[in-house]
């Protein structure tokens, strides 16, 4: 039993040699690992002369060392290359993902829970309109909500820092005013009188979907006519992004 090269099939062995070197310049380490197996490939055969011819082949260390540098040249090469491919791809990926946002501007509505009373007013209920507009490049959003249905009419004006917290949710502070013009016993739930306000929030975008969930609380100083304070509501609803 022994073993011969597939000569026969291929081109004579100095010209294969020579076209792997050549694609090893190129960095083709597919084509170059598929000449080398071709080349080295065995078959076994019942001819003595062939064994003979087979160990002949194998004990020339000069095409063994040549075949063998070739192929270890190729499979470093292949490694190096795609690694540097690798480590080129990850930073940008990375990079893009952090300037992403949670998810952008929303429309929505809810109701308004007032948490405070003055000026002979109860605390009062009411439905809110949200709008965030979020500005590209910048975590900042321009919002706005009207408390509508109560006592007193109001409209909320805010401008937010946004802080993404994952890919669904946001937190946010906002600050601007409450516009608003109620009288005695007539207030909204935040009081009768035009203020400024903060607003903390989040909002949380349902996943695989353009809805979102958004909860806030506004807080207006000096809100009432005559006693002034500060008047306090929560809002909260669902929202359609756009």
């Amino acid at each position: 039993m022994g073993y011969v090269l597939l000569i026969d099939l291929l081109l004579p062995i100095e010209k294969v040699i020579f076209s792997v070197e050549e694609m090893q310049g190129k960095n083709n380490l597919k084509q170059s690992l598929v000449l080398i197996d071709s080349v080295v490939c065995l078959i076994k055969v019942n001819s003595v002369a062939s064994e003979e011819f087979g160990m002949q082949f194998l004990s020339n260390k000069n095409w063994t060392n040549r075949l063998r540098a070739i192929a270890l040249n190729s499979l470093v090469g292949g490694l190096v290359g795609g690694l540097i491919g690798s480590l080129g791809i990850i930073p940008m990926t990375s990079s893009t993902a952090s300037a992403q946002a949670a998810y952008g501007s929303y429309v929505g509505v809810g109701p308004s829970f007032g948490l405070s009373s003055g000026d002979d007013s109860d605390s009062s209920t009411a439905a809110v309109i949200a709008v965030r507009y979020r500005l590209l490049e910048l975590p900042i959003s321009l919002r706005a909500q009207a408390l509508v249905f109560g006592d007193t009419p109001a409209l909320v004006p805010t401008v937010s820092y946004d802080i993404p917290l994952n890919w669904q949710t946001d937190a946010y502070i906002g600050a601007g005013v409450v516009l608003q013009d109620g009288g005695e016993g007539n207030a909204s739930p935040l009081g009768n009188q035009t203020s400024f306000v903060i607003q903390p929030g989040v909002d949380y975008s349902l996943p695989y979907s353009d809805l979102v969930i958004f909860g806030n609380a506004i807080i207006a100083f000096d809100a009432y006519r005559d006693g002034g304070g500060t008047a306090a509501s929560l809002q909260g609803g669902v929202g359609l992004r756009f």
